[in-house]
């Protein structure tokens, strides 16, 4: 979770500014300059993970149902205040709902749900990293609350926890990975032909 990555940042940031060691400042020290690269890097990576996400959102998901919805009735809609009340009413989005599943192929779904997954869970693993990296920079003050490395720890984890656990986005990608019959259909023995469906 990219924002949970850019607060360790700031506030490992902001410890540096204070921090002296030997009488110079800790950031001038190589290895932590190295560490923060390696924060800044993981960051960019979670944001483009979710860019690429959003990306597949659209190409393939609720863009594609939005396209082939009527021109005037979609353009009236985006525009009306109303609208964002009434699509978040149960009936209508459960109706939505129904109707994405029936226009939208399963294939492309999968695609959608992928991607997504794929964002979340190395974007948690990540921010995971990235806050084990800041607390190693902070050593024992990485504990204080004033600098608030260790509330950054803890989110990390819960992420990786909530809206799924990690290891269930692992299995909605491993999903997007479609496996032939075997060849031999009679004694069903044979090496099944597995390909990426399309997930890049």
């Amino acid at each position: 979770m990219s924002v949970s990555d850019e607060q360790i940042i700031q506030d490992t940031l902001r410890y540096l500014s204070h921090k002296r060691v030997n009488g110079h400042w800790l950031f001038e020290e190589q290895w932590v300059q190295l560490q923060l690269a390696d924060l800044i890097g993981a960051l960019q990576a979670g944001r483009g993970l979710y860019m690429d996400a959003g990306f597949a959102g659209e190409s393939w998901g609720l863009g594609l149902f939005m396209k082939g919805l009527a021109g005037p009735l979609s353009s009236m809609v985006g525009k009306a205040r109303v609208f964002d009340g009434v699509a978040t009413h149960p009936l209508i989005s459960g109706q939505a709902r129904e109707l994405f599943r029936k226009l939208v192929p399963k294939e492309q779904l999968q695609r959608v749900v992928a991607h997504a997954s794929i964002a979340k869970f190395m974007c948690s693993d990540m921010a995971v990293g990235t806050a084990m990296k800041a607390t190693e920079t902070l050593g024992d003050d990485a504990n204080d609350p004033q600098w608030g490395v260790e509330k950054c720890m803890r989110d990390a984890k819960l992420a990786q926890i909530c809206e799924g656990t990690n290891q269930i986005n692992r299995l909605h990608v491993a999903r997007g990975v479609s496996c032939d019959e075997p060849e031999n259909t009679v004694t069903g023995k044979g090496l099944h032909s597995c390909r990426a469906s399309r997930l890049v």
